[in-house]
């Protein structure tokens, strides 16, 4: 993939956000591994960027590609699911 081509997707941000996963996934499954195997990986993606990165909500979802409101449910989803 070539810059033109990413910062004409409609999210930069979640493409990059895509990329890094792939890229890192080996990498954060072995340090989170009990999380990655309790939830999703879109739900393990956002309880690290909400609550281990920090990020506000409204940020995280942009980063994942999601409507804020997506994004909330995904983590309240992941939060009672770990916690079960």
């Amino acid at each position: 993939m070539n810059w033109a081509e990413a910062l004409e997707s409609p999210s930069p941000s979640a493409l990059a956000w895509r990329l890094l996963v792939a890229r890192t996934n080996r990498v954060a499954v072995s340090r989170c591994l009990e999380l990655y195997r309790v939830l999703s990986s879109s739900q393990a993606d956002a309880v690290l960027l909400r609550y281990r990165l920090g990020l506000p909500e409204a940020k995280a979802a942009d980063v994942m590609g999601r409507q804020p409101e997506d994004f909330g449910c995904l983590l309240r989803s992941a939060v009672r699911s770990f916690a079960a």
